[in-house]
């Protein structure tokens, strides 16, 4: 069986610090080879929270302006770099750190899988 791939998680946010910090504290636990893209359409309100990321966490920051949630998607897809994206907004969290295995164990199960909704 092959490895799991890399796991892109991609994050939106607009202007809600709070959520940004619930969805990063979720993501804590996490022992995978993934990366975080952070999409901040409200960098100021958010600046605080940006700040106090671990210096060794796999994140990837981009800032953009207002122009609405697709086109924040589109832009944190963009930059992912993994085989696998998932789509965590701001504000969302994980349950626990085995939350993602079951979705991960699918497409180890199956290579050519190419989209699963939970």
């Amino acid at each position: 069986m092959k490895a799991i791939p890399k796991l892109s998680i991609v994050t939106i946010t607009y202007n809600d610090p709070t959520g940004l910090r619930r969805t990063i504290e979720s993501l804590k636990p996490l022992h995978l080879h993934w990366e975080h893209i952070v999409v901040d359409s409200s960098p100021e309100a958010n600046k605080n929270i940006i700040a106090t990321i671990e210096p060794d966490w796999p994140l990837k920051y981009i800032k953009t302006p207002a122009h609405g949630i697709y086109n924040a998607i589109n832009t944190g897809v963009k930059a992912s770099t993994g085989r696998l994206v998932w789509l965590l907004n701001g504000g969302d969290e994980l349950h626990n750190a085995f939350a993602l295995d079951d979705v991960l164990r699918l497409f180890k199960t199956y290579p050519t899988l190419d989209i699963a909704l939970t």
